[in-house]
């Protein structure tokens, strides 16, 4: 038995001098760690804004496409309810309209207002 614990004590004793002796090597390692994955973070989040702010423009143009498409398509209904509306009135050009039917009664109404 007290050979058994000599060789314990010799075991633990080497154990304890290998922890102390390794202890600086042990810190560079988890001093290396930390910074590769500080940089890997660094690098994941770079990457993150990157793809969102691609989506975001992406967006924005694709918006901007459509918003041009739409007002098209709406100038050009209105242009052709416009149309419409003036072929169906006979009118070839509005500012005769005005003078010829609705200009015409403008004096005769502003010399009777009070």
């Amino acid at each position: 038995m007290p050979m058994v614990l000599s060789a314990i004590g010799t075991i633990l004793s080497s154990v304890f001098q290998a922890i102390v002796n390794g202890f600086p090597r042990i810190m560079q390692l988890g001093t290396q760690l930390v910074s590769r994955l500080a940089g890997s973070i660094s690098t994941a989040v770079r990457r993150v804004v990157t793809v969102g702010s691609d989506l975001i423009r992406g967006l924005w143009r694709g918006m901007n496409n459509v918003k041009d498409w739409i007002i098209g398509k709406i100038s050009g209904f209105m242009d052709s309810v416009v149309g419409s509306l003036k072929s169906f009135f006979g009118i070839n050009s509005p500012s005769k309209l005005f003078r010829d039917e609705i200009g015409r009664f403008l004096p005769q109404g502003l010399a009777g207002w009070n």
